[in-house]
């Protein structure tokens, strides 16, 4: 049933727009409403020959070849293929299983999904230990955005879930006025989202430049780092006495340097290396009875329980009154949080083409649109269960990345693995070391520095400090 219907939402996205077709004797042109900078990837065949393609000024497509190079007989149409929306969809479903559509591939795209979600599970539970809910709610929620984001449109690869960005307006407004306010912040943020991708506005993506978004990833590292220190900390934020320490720190750079070495060593393994690392030290840490914290230690032993009591409970509409009052209360937390996801999950988007997919593979591209309606639906389905919102996570999808998640099938992987997580191999997750997954986090972080980008504004800052002030 999850397969028809993935594949019926496919095929409406796909079929959505209009196209039509004139013939010439040496000329065919190709003209579709589908509001993409680049449009589709229009492929056509004329007996087996590769036509190219131009853009003249009224934005028709003119797909042109030597008259002497094809076929004039009658038949020469049934040669003829160009790519329509209805064509694409084969190229997606191929795409949403990975990148070239083999086995071994998507071996690797689901064991990515399961290696995200293992580092998802403390941030999930963290945002909603600060909202004030219970920590399976964080978890839910990033699940159900997930699952929905990768449905509706998401980019390949591309990982949302619950985020701080989003938990610390909701706890505030949590704070003032409970959650049943929470929850219409969070189902009108959702509505704004969703209206925002139907109004064609994400395309302001496309107005952020490389050197920004490379300030922006350098600061993101940074902040990453000092996120993860964390764990070799107290509670009261004094450094761990030295019989904790030296374990943890062990632990966080066996993890790290198998996580770097591991693809050098094992070119051909279909198992990611940050997978491999997070269970190698898991094992190792429970064989040696290390003094390092667990998920479990860290989050409570009763998360991990499992169990038909760790589903989510569907809650409907939020119980507040219909008013102005109402209206008043929620809108400047629901359009921060709408605001703030946009913009995070489209340069979650880009990052990821950036950095690993348009590295290894050709997909279309990417329909920011698309990708924040998807959001909308996804944040307001959370809210029906109880949940806080979320949008697209960059340090989760550098990850997803890193593992070998290029395609649909790591963020249908991801969501359905924390739901195993929760439901049937709880205790098992509870035993991984939270040094593992800082050592896995500190790993995406010194993957994420743009050396060469900040070098080059550098050097064109020297030459010209206007250029600077342009990025």
């Amino acid at each position: 049933a999850a397969m028809k219907l993935t594949i019926f939402v496919l095929f409406c996205i796909n079929f959505g727009s209009s196209y039509r077709i004139q013939f010439s004797k040496n000329k065919i042109r190709y003209t579709t409403s589908y509001p993409t900078k680049t449009g589709f990837d229009r492929k056509v065949l004329i007996n087996r020959q590769r036509l190219y393609s131009s853009q003249d000024d009224t934005g028709d497509i003119a797909l042109s070849t030597d008259v002497s190079s094809t076929s004039t007989s009658d038949d020469a149409s049934d040669d003829l293929l160009i790519s329509s929306p209805a064509a694409e969809i084969p190229k997606k479903l191929t795409s949403w299983m990975s990148p070239k559509g083999e086995r071994d591939e998507l071996f690797r795209e689901l064991l990515a999904g399961l290696v995200v979600s293992l580092a998802t599970i403390p941030t999930s539970v963290s945002y909603s230990t600060i909202i004030g809910l219970s920590p399976l709610i964080g978890i839910w929620t990033s699940a159900i955005v997930g699952l929905v984001v990768t449905v509706v449109g998401g980019g390949p690869g591309l990982i949302a879930g619950a985020a701080g960005v989003i938990a610390l307006p909701m706890a505030r407004l949590v704070e003032a006025r409970g959650t049943q306010y929470m929850a219409a912040a969070v189902m009108l943020s959702g509505l704004l989202e969703t209206l925002f991708g139907v109004f064609r506005l994400g395309r302001v993506a496309a107005y952020v430049t490389e050197p920004v978004i490379a300030g922006f990833l350098n600061a993101f590292a940074l902040f990453l780092i000092k996120s993860q220190l964390k764990v070799f900390r107290t509670a009261a934020g004094a450094w761990l006495p030295f019989s904790a320490l030296g374990p943890a720190v062990g632990v966080a750079a066996l993890c790290l340097t198998a996580t770097r070495l591991l693809p050098v060593v094992a070119k051909k393994s279909p198992v990611p290396a940050s997978l491999a690392a997070v269970a190698g030290t898991s094992l190792a840490s429970v064989a040696l009875r290390l003094p390092v914290k667990s998920l479990a230690d860290t989050m409570g032993r009763a998360l991990f329980v499992g169990g038909a009591a760790s589903l989510p409970v569907f809650q409907g509409l939020p119980k507040v009154p219909l008013s102005l009052e109402t209206l008043r209360i929620v809108s400047s937390t629901a359009l921060g949080a709408a605001l703030i996801g946009i913009l995070e999950t489209i340069l979650a988007e880009r990052i990821a083409c950036d950095s690993y997919r348009c590295r290894v593979s050709v997909y279309e591209a990417d329909d920011p649109d698309r990708t924040v309606v998807g959001l909308g639906l996804g944040n307001m389905a959370s809210a029906l269960f109880g949940g806080f919102g979320g949008c697209g996570l960059i340090p989760n999808t550098l990850l997803n990345g890193s593992s070998g998640g290029l395609g649909y099938a790591s963020g249908f992987a991801y969501s359905a693995c924390l739901g195993l997580a929760v439901v049937v191999f709880s205790p098992l997750i509870g035993l991984i070391p939270m040094a593992a997954l800082a050592g896995l986090m500190l790993n995406v972080a010194l993957s994420t520095f743009e050396v060469e980008q900040t070098l080059h504004v550098l050097r064109s800052a020297r030459s010209s400090p206007q250029q600077l002030l342009d990025c």
